[in-house]
């Protein structure tokens, strides 16, 4: 079987969907299947990804998000791929111009298409990101919904989460979305780590060390977890914080950080290769993960936590707890104060601890790399013989 993964952003950006969907590709090729990548093409972008033949089209970043990249809807580059690699199913990672001009190209060469969504864009967190004030999110959102229906038909739609294949049902009456779990290499948890790797990217380690890996953005409301640091140095407790990831709030948190005098106890990193931040065990080194993100379908970062067993503490809502269940600490959304106490309550509460400790090595299991392959391998297969329709 021949297989396309289209990506909306590539490396050298980091993200959940990347991250999740070259595990997939990854262990398509073990089984046997031609895999190649068509991707939005920068300067950075490389030609081969694990061996895997990445194809970039030219591509312009656009200005309403770092790392997003336009290429002509009506460029005939996929076409051209897709024929001369003969491909069997098109699997899409997110609505994106690279994706429409895929879809359209798989349309003209009969070829089947896979679309797992895998970010709630219609959130008013992402939306922010183009309109500003509630009446133009609103309107955008709108917009949103009428622009995102083609990108939702004539496709075998799959979604990481039970509950986003609800809403969006609700949304789109017409799709009957597949759930597939993202999956990721459970082993990373327990391969050898480089302690000297990881020195010399964060210095030393306190007991005590929360960290976050992801966008340094708005809709990931790291802004939140800064004013809890703040809340959290007027105990008299000891920690460290450790951001890791870049984003168009990256200066800001850093202002904010030097403004609450936190630069002694917190640290924003930037990007650093996602093999090199599995590789250095910083998770497994750290006391928990944190992240008040209100806009989480599936998040990698949090079954890389579960993986590593690096309790959690996240936003209380009803996505975040279908996904790692009784493996960390819930907080209100946007309330820093509470995201403060829990901090304080894990640090303080050995037993609560050690019980997180204990459920991620259970609800991580639910996220294994194989069996999400697994699934899609069949899916592909019943799809080509036809007993797998589109919505």
């Amino acid at each position: 079987m021949n297989i396309a993964y289209v990506f909306e952003s590539f490396l050298p950006n980091i993200n959940g969907v990347i991250t999740a969907t070259l595990d997939l590709a990854k262990r398509m090729v073990e089984r046997g299947h031609k895999v190649i990548f068509i991707v939005p093409a920068s300067a950075q972008t490389p030609d081969v990804v694990y061996g895997i033949p990445v194809v970039g089209i030219p591509s312009v970043e656009l200005s309403v998000y770092p790392g997003l990249r336009f290429i002509l809807p009506w460029s005939r580059i996929p076409e051209a791929v897709i024929k001369r690699e003969k491909i069997d199913i098109v699997h899409i990672t997110g609505p994106s111009t690279v994706a429409l001009a895929s879809m359209r190209a798989a349309k003209r060469q009969g070829v089947q298409v896979v679309h797992t969504w895998h970010t709630n864009l219609l959130s008013p967190e992402y939306m922010s990101h183009i309109a500003k004030g509630a009446f133009f999110v609103s309107i955008l959102t709108s917009i949103g919904r009428r622009m995102f229906k083609r990108f939702l038909t004539n496709v075998v739609i799959t979604t990481p989460e039970r509950l986003v294949g609800v809403q969006l049902k609700r949304l789109y009456p017409h799709i009957d979305p597949l759930v597939i779990a993202n999956g990721i290499d459970l082993s990373l948890g327990t391969n050898e780590k480089d302690v000297q790797l990881r020195d010399e990217l964060f210095g030393p380690i306190h007991k005590h060390t929360f960290l976050y890996v992801g966008r340094i953005s708005s809709e990931k409301s790291i802004g939140v977890v800064v004013e809890a640091l703040k809340h959290l140095s007027k105990r008299n407790v000891d920690f460290q914080f450790i951001a890791i990831g870049d984003g168009p709030d990256y200066d800001a948190m850093q202002r904010l950080v030097s403004h609450y005098h936190l630069t002694a106890c917190a640290r924003f990193v930037g990007r650093i290769p996602h093999e090199t931040i599995m590789k250095s065990g910083i998770y497994e080194s750290c006391f928990a993960f944190v992240s008040a993100s209100t806009s989480e379908v599936q998040g990698v970062t949090y079954i890389e936590s579960l993986t590593t067993e690096t309790p959690l503490i996240i936003v209380d809502d009803i996505l975040t707890h279908a996904m790692v269940d009784d493996a960390a600490l819930y907080c209100k959304p946007g309330d820093s104060k509470d995201f403060a106490k829990a901090m304080l309550r894990l640090i303080e509460e050995k037993a609560v601890y050690e019980s997180l400790k204990k459920a991620c090595g259970r609800v991580r299991m639910k996220f294994d790399g194989e069996q999400s392959a697994d699934k899609f391998d069949v899916l592909y297969e019943q799809i080509l013989q036809g007993t797998q329709v589109s919505s």
